[in-house]
């Protein structure tokens, strides 16, 4: 995470009429990437140690519709695993064009294909994930709706090995990564070579360049990191304060024994 920063850009279609808000951000994610210091971009829609990060709840084959299990969630871009680093271990991430294309394709982490496949290859079973309404999408086969939740079945072509993207305390365990839909508001991850300060002020002045209207907030992954760690952090200083008070109290205490014995 010490070179990758986020791009929060104030775009949207509602909110911006008559403005194509896709093409808008597909031309900033291409100057993005034309800079001389960007190893990679990608999409996201919670971005990492935000706080933000939900849950689905996911059926396998043979599970009942009344007892779904749960998972960690979160929709990507096809570069989300190469700009944070996270290796895949079996398979393949799904590609920009599956994203494109709709392509009903997940990946999911290390831990949720040993407890949901334990004595199977993951790679090529199907898993149902609940949907939320999308008015973009036209009425699929492949869905199945269960009381008022609706389920839409995606094979998974690879497994990520687990990591922390929710609290850098906690390991992600049972997570799927689905394709980032069009429809989504999203940041933008921004990976870079060396340190990404050097990088970060040419990138707020990139989509005003785009549309004079536009917003955005350049922000490093590193400070959500901050803070998260900031309750530990004072909790140290507290400990470390109250230990040095009582070493204080501990060799006065001795001195004023060792006083009186002598």
């Amino acid at each position: 995470l010490q070179n990758v920063f986020s791009v929060a850009v104030g775009l949207s279609d509602r909110d911006r009429p008559g403005v194509d808000a896709e093409v808008l951000r597909e031309k900033l994610v291409e100057r993005l990437r034309e800079l001389p210091d960007v190893a990679s971009v990608s999409e996201v829609y919670n971005q990492p140690f935000s706080g933000n990060m939900g849950n689905r709840v996911v059926l396998l084959q043979n599970d009942e519709p009344t007892h779904p299990r749960e998972v960690g969630f979160n929709f990507v871009s096809a570069e989300y695993f190469q700009t944070l680093s996270i290796p895949i271990v079996r398979g393949r991430a799904f590609t920009a064009e599956e994203t494109r294309s709709r392509v009903a394709v997940v990946v999911v982490s290390e831990t949720a294909a040993k407890q949901f496949w334990p004595e199977q290859d993951p790679v090529g079973q199907s898993l149902a994930v609940a949907d939320e309404p999308d008015q973009h999408e036209q009425s699929a086969k492949d869905e199945q709706s269960v009381g008022r939740v609706q389920y839409k079945q995606y094979r998974i072509v690879g497994v990520a090995r687990d990591t922390r993207s929710r609290h850098i305390w906690q390991q992600d365990e049972k997570f799927v990564y689905l394709p980032l839909p069009i429809a989504k508001n999203r940041y933008l991850l921004v990976q870079t070579r060396n340190n990404p300060a050097a990088t970060m002020p040419a990138v707020r002045g990139l989509p005003t360049s785009l549309d004079p209207a536009l917003r955005t907030s350049v922000r490093a992954l590193n400070d959500n990191v901050t803070v998260q760690a900031a309750p530990f952090r004072a909790l140290a200083w507290v400990s470390g304060a109250l230990g040095a008070l009582a070493l204080v109290l501990a060799s006065l205490g001795l001195y004023g024994m060792t006083s009186f014995i002598v």
